[in-house]
């Protein structure tokens, strides 16, 4: 019975966390308008555009990255034996991993909010 309901804990955070994530705005840009925008990028304003991208997306990063460090902090729990290791460590090394990426988005938009600096109006 307390395993149940441990697993209607987890079930119902990860229920939270996704209509959280669907209600927040993604990143400033779709796929296609990414591509789009990586391929002809020669103004300053392209270049802003894109590092608003990827600040937003290191955002979403961010917030996944504390959604499973705290699945992680839950499954420490002793009484969750070998599948609550199994469990903590996954949710360790996504966490990690989403930290990770977080920090290349935010290299990223570093990088375009420095072309857009450096270019004069209307070139590459």
């Amino acid at each position: 019975m307390q395993s149940r309901q441990r697993l209607m804990v987890v079930a119902t955070l990860s229920l939270v966390f996704v209509a959280v994530e669907c209600g927040r705005p993604k990143a400033v840009l779709g796929r296609q308008d990414l591509k789009r925008l990586l391929g002809n990028a020669r103004t300053p304003e392209d270049h802003l555009k894109l590092a608003a991208h990827f600040r937003a997306e290191a955002e979403e990063f961010e917030t996944s990255a504390k959604h499973h460090e705290e699945l992680a902090a839950y499954y420490q729990d002793p009484s969750w034996l070998i599948p609550g290791r199994v469990a903590t460590a996954h949710c360790e090394r996504i966490g990690m991993a989403a930290r990770d990426a977080a920090s290349e988005a935010r290299a990223l938009a570093a990088i375009h909010e420095q072309v857009a600096k450096d270019l004069p109006s209307g070139k590459r």
